[in-house]
């Protein structure tokens, strides 16, 4: 009777474990694709200079936060959050581009895992593997990975919220879902306000496959981060028309909504009025990823048809908010003022991927296998475009500003730079994102940081130089090339000569130094 009795613990105990292995093996599979994700999205962060927008992300999060809140009342309030989780991360780690990027390439590698995490659920391996590659491979991911703006942690937030609805689903989710929801819907729209599109997409296109106690609470933690969200998006708002500068672009409707938003965001195809054309080199690659956007269209298409009425969930959650995403932002464009950028549309790059990894799924065969084969290396061939220097506007090449007073100056020169026309050209955000670089010297017209007033750092007013107290030997004058200006006059007036020079892409750094006066 006893060995009777004790037959089924047995049994049970040795179905609990293998519950618990089988668990912990599908975790360890999602946590080791999104460490791939992560080193894949992240190599080669190094190596672009630093673009206009991580300057402005550099500049604000260095003030205090009541400086920055006063900022807020007047631009910049719908990214409020991520400068703030920015101040605290560099107040520990320091101001350089690496720490800078750093949050948004570890963003990449959660979503990763959340995306293959996602798969899993839905189909088994080969479902996690395909949902984690198309997302980690995808130009959008592996292009905000390496900015310190608030995109790709918009975009892992989404992803989140996305693995959890799955869970709801699926019927595993467990007492805390419906607030972790919550709280990755409202951290998506923190990170963006854009984000809320996709979200609301996401909650659209999930509604009609839950069961009825599970809609009311996917109702409640939509309700709750609407309420979380809601006096951001009333400030931020209010503040919408700092996208209006998007009316001088020339701005091609096509491009922005769909081969951009598959490509990156800094992709020079439409300049800026007054910035130079793009390379020769750039032209080809822009058509390469049109063609990429074909086949990735293509795919999903014909995946469609070839599953014809399976998988209907899967379409419908996918789909749902890339049409809410990019559609609003399109309509709104077409019907209004410009307003959207492919980097705006970067939270939905989930459910793309999503889509575009059921496609390939529903494929199959050898068509699966050439049109998978085509989009890897079209891929790598962007990823290997995005992280060069001539990635960025060439103007604002930062890091050789630095790296001139790196391997050049000697602790206690001074330095100047020439004003700009404006703050967003100011060679000042060099110092911004490099503080290190230049810290052993002295700043001789602005020691002391200006109060915080716009988004860029900002030209403090032209000195006399000759009214200075305690001028060093040696000045440094930081100048866009062929434009000289007051400072470079004074120099020259006072006697000062140069001693030498370093020329980069878009700025000199010229050394000056004080001559003996005659008796």
């Amino acid at each position: 009777m006893n060995e009777d009795a004790g037959a089924p613990t047995g049994t049970i105990e040795t179905d609990w474990r293998q519950a618990i292995t089988r668990k912990l093996a599908g975790w360890r599979g999602d946590v080791g694709l999104g460490i791939v994700g992560l080193l894949i999205c992240g190599s080669g962060m190094w190596i672009p200079s630093p673009w206009i927008d991580e300057a402005a992300t550099a500049h604000i999060i260095s003030y205090s936060v009541p400086e920055m809140f006063g900022l807020w009342q007047t631009i910049d309030a719908n990214f409020a959050p991520y400068y703030l989780f920015m101040h605290f991360w560099t107040s520990l780690t320091g101001i350089n581009p690496f720490w800078l990027r750093l949050p948004s390439t570890i963003a990449a590698g959660v979503a990763v895992g959340a995306m293959a995490s996602t798969g899993r659920l839905l189909g088994g391996r080969r479902y996690q593997i395909f949902y984690a590659a198309c997302f980690a491979l995808l130009p959008r991911t592996t292009a905000m990975a390496i900015e310190a703006r608030p995109y790709e942690l918009s975009a892992m937030f989404t992803a989140l919220a996305l693995l959890l609805v799955v869970r709801q689903i699926t019927g595993l989710a467990g007492r805390w879902n419906p607030w972790l929801l919550a709280l990755t819907m409202w951290g998506a729209v923190s990170m963006h306000l854009f984000s809320a599109l996709p979200i609301i997409g996401l909650v659209g296109g999930a509604i009609y496959w839950l069961k009825p106690r599970q809609r009311r609470q996917l109702l409640i933690s939509s309700v709750m981060a609407a309420l979380l969200s809601l006096p951001l998006a009333i400030i931020g708002l209010s503040q919408q028309s700092q996208v209006s500068w998007l009316a001088s672009v020339k701005y091609k409707l096509a491009d922005q909504a769909l081969v951009d938003s598959w490509f990156t965001s800094r992709w020079n195809i439409n300049p800026v009025k007054g910035y130079e054309s793009p390379y020769v080199h750039e032209v080809p690659l822009h058509w390469l990823a049109v063609a990429m956007a074909v086949v990735a269209l293509l795919v999903i298409v014909s995946g469609t048809i070839a599953a014809r009425k399976r998988n209907l969930m899967q379409l419908t959650i996918s789909l749902t908010p890339l049409v809410t995403s990019v559609g609003v932002l399109w309509l709104a464009s077409v019907i209004g003022e410009p307003i959207l950028l492919s980097r705006y549309v970067t939270s939905a790059s989930p459910f793309f991927a999503m889509l575009l990894a059921e496609g390939f799924l529903w494929l199959g065969g050898r068509w699966q296998l050439v049109t998978a084969m085509a989009l890897i290396v079209g891929s790598m061939v962007l990823f290997y475009a995005q992280r060069q220097p001539w990635t960025k506007l060439w103007k604002e090449d930062f890091k050789f500003i630095a790296m001139a007073m790196d391997n050049y100056a000697t602790p206690g020169d001074g330095f100047v730079m020439e004003p700009a026309p404006s703050p967003h050209e100011s060679a000042r955000n060099a110092v911004a994102l490099f503080p290190d670089s230049f810290q052993p010297f002295n700043d001789l017209t602005q020691p002391e940081p200006l109060p915080l007033t716009t988004v860029f750092t900002p030209d403090p007013p032209v000195a006399e130089l000759d009214n200075l107290d305690g001028l060093p030997d040696r000045i440094w004058v930081v100048n866009r090339n062929g434009a000289p200006g007051p400072y470079q006059e004074q120099l020259a007036a006072l006697g000062w000569t140069i001693e030498g020079w370093q020329e980069g892409p878009g700025h000199t750094a010229t050394l000056w130094t004080v001559q003996p006066r005659a008796s």
